[in-house]
């Protein structure tokens, strides 16, 4: 019979693990005979992939590109020379995992996963070795670093079309904060002078810009995605013809982060206030670059105290008990076969 297993990770208070710091858990497995094992392992794997397709006339091109954020492994159990059984019953062990600073947060669309699992692979003895995988994701969050300086001035003008009179409308700006935690409101101060014989209102919204890159990079071979982010518009009130206005607008950046220190994705994010006319004039925009995220400085004295541990994994022994057709349920409730599995095969 195959072997059960579940792999528990440790709860955190936010639901994410940060880089530079554990990835703790628990892994029970049970064998209900003995089997034979050429080696048992645990791993931390990162990993992370884009692939996208384009049509130029007939011909269709694909492009690709993955990258290795991180790969930590620990053996378990190693088959001894003419000798690799492992007796039937339950097991634990505590295991440990450092994730590398500067790994990139996870994520996942249509064109693009980076994705952080930790798995357990069982490797029977034979001669044809059967494999038996399971997993659990571990969602990441990577650190960010600044973009742009603090406070931010910015403005537009606009030069409306006229005979008989000046006519244009300018905003001038200033964002206090362009580095951001995710969930906290981005202000605009703004400042705006219609000096036009029309009505002017403001829009104001976050965008994400998500730059793809493949492994054609001679080619220049990316991919480019612009998204406004949903929930995060703010329309102003009509600002009327011949006047001057101030307001604060607020943009809310609801879970958003930025995403760095990959070489198959960049994810940025842009505050866009535009100055909409009517018609028959065109709308005047400006985008002003914000960073969504935490510096790895917030979290340096915890980093600091794990950067030299090592893998950890601690067998349970008061939980490592042996069992047989006899007892099996005494240990578990009822036979092993009514089962369910927590983490699933690969």
């Amino acid at each position: 019979m195959s072997v059960k297993c579940q792999i528990l990770l440790t709860n955190t208070e936010d639901g994410v693990f940060r880089a530079g710091l554990p990835v703790s858990g628990k892994l029970k497995y049970s064998l209900d005979t003995v089997t034979r094992y050429d080696s048992i392992d645990i791993s931390l794997i990162g990993k992370g992939w884009c692939r996208w397709s384009e049509t130029d006339c007939d011909t269709v091109h694909f492009f690709l590109n993955k990258e290795d954020n991180v790969t930590l492994t620990k053996n378990i159990f190693n088959a001894k020379p003419n000798d690799g059984k492992v007796l039937a019953g339950k097991y634990e062990y505590l295991f440990k995992f450092i994730l590398p600073v500067n790994v990139p947060s996870s994520f996942k669309n249509k064109t693009c996963t980076i994705i952080y699992k930790v798995i357990a692979k069982f490797v029977e003895s034979g001669s044809v070795n059967h494999t038996d995988k399971f997993d659990v994701e571990v969602p990441v969050r990577g650190y960010v670093e600044p973009c742009s300086p603090e406070p931010l001035i910015f403005g537009l003008k606009k030069e409306l079309f006229s005979f008989t009179s000046k006519n244009q409308v300018t905003v001038k700006g200033k964002i206090e904060k362009t580095f951001l935690q995710p969930g906290e409101n981005i202000a605009l101060r703004l400042t705006i002078n219609n000096d036009s014989d029309v009505p002017v209102n403001l829009l104001t919204e976050l965008y994400a810009f998500h730059t793809y890159t493949s492994d054609k990079i001679k080619n220049n071979a990316r991919k480019f995605e612009r998204e406004s982010v949903r929930s995060t518009a703010g329309v102003s009130p009509t600002l009327k013809e011949k006047s001057v206005s101030r307001l604060t607008c607020i943009v809310p950046t609801r879970a958003s982060y930025t995403i760095q220190n990959s070489n198959v994705l960049k994810r940025e994010y842009l505050v866009r206030v535009t100055a909409r006319l009517p018609f028959p004039y065109f709308n005047e925009y400006v985008e002003i670059p914000v960073v969504i995220g935490e510096k790895k400085e917030e979290y340096k004295d915890e980093i600091e105290r794990y950067k030299d541990d090592q893998l950890v994994i601690v067998e349970v022994p008061s939980t490592c008990d042996k069992y047989n057709e006899e007892n099996v349920d005494t240990h578990f409730g009822g036979p092993i076969n009514n089962w369910s599995l927590k983490s699933h095969m690969c």
